[in-house]
């Protein structure tokens, strides 16, 4: 299914979940060696977007790595101090480089391989075991919002996360996609792709209904869903329907950036200083 959403937006949206807590047998047989430290995720022949104008208020992949990396350093100093023998893995890091569904499939080799299919759903293929009730309270406490995960909060200042800029932030990446689909200039590009895909033999009036739910019934991709996903991916190159939409929807973000400058400006600083807090804390505990 085509996803809308693009900016990683105020507290860094971190791996960390009760899944990803380590127990028992298993947890000793997962820190030996390497298997604590989860393999980058390559995703091969995406195709670069240049960034929205939203995305200059939101966190980039190296910095949110850092957070991740941060966050976890935080908590597992706090689990050192506990009896319980269990630590939360190192954070994955994931190449998104030249990667976007923003406007669906855009590259022939994903098109050809995955189809409408995600390529990240495949490191969801191993799943750690789930921490027991020890585990968990000592992690987010007996209310579900203190132990450990909170100190990280604190150290990094993720507690006074500035959640008005972090709601305008959202509101316009998610009405920005939806309102450029009703521009003329982009009704008229939808067109253009429908035409082309119909002299490919596939009738769909615009990408997202081509990428529509249908496919999804089943895990992996059928041989027809990678055919559509090439014809559309070799459409949306044909009538340059990337470039396009992507001009008219930063002209509609860049207008509401304008209505919403104070509280994005906020927004901003408070992800740089969070990510300097990271970075510092990083320094410490490998020093």
């Amino acid at each position: 299914m085509m996803k809308s959403l693009s900016v990683r937006i105020g507290i860094s949206l971190i791996f960390l979940s009760c899944t990803s807590c380590s127990t028992g047998e298993d947890a000793s047989e997962q820190r030996k060696g390497d298997a604590a430290k989860p393999p980058a995720i390559s995703l091969e022949g995406g195709v670069e977007l240049p960034p929205l104008p939203i995305g200059a208020y939101g966190i980039g992949e190296e910095e949110g790595y850092v957070l991740d990396q941060a966050r976890v350093a935080v908590v597992n100093r706090c689990l050192a101090r506990s009896p319980v023998d269990f630590r939360l893995p190192s954070p994955p890091k994931v190449d998104e480089s030249g990667y976007s569904r923003r406007y669906g499939v855009i590259d022939a080799h994903v098109a050809a391989t995955y189809g409408y299919h995600d390529p990240r759903d495949e490191s969801a293929a191993s799943v750690p075991p789930e921490s027991n009730a020890k585990e968990k309270k000592l992690l987010f406490g007996q209310d579900g919002r203190g132990g450990c995960m909170r100190e990280a909060n604190l150290a990094l200042g993720s507690d006074t996360v500035p959640s008005r800029g972090v709601d305008i932030a959202r509101t316009i990446d998610v009405t920005s996609f939806q309102e450029s689909q009703k521009l003329p200039e982009i009704t008229e590009v939808f067109s253009e792709w429908s035409s082309c895909m119909s002299r490919r033999g596939w009738d769909y009036p615009s990408p997202m209904a081509a990428a529509g739910g249908d496919w999804f019934v089943s895990a992996s991709p059928s041989p027809q869903e990678k055919r559509v996903a090439q014809a559309d991916a070799a459409c949306k190159d044909e009538v340059d329907l990337v470039d396009r939409w992507h001009r008219a929807e930063s002209k509609l973000q860049q207008r509401m950036i304008r209505d919403n400058t104070e509280e994005l400006e906020g927004l901003k600083r408070f992800h740089s200083g969070m990510v300097e807090k990271a970075r510092s804390l990083l320094r410490e505990t490998r020093s």
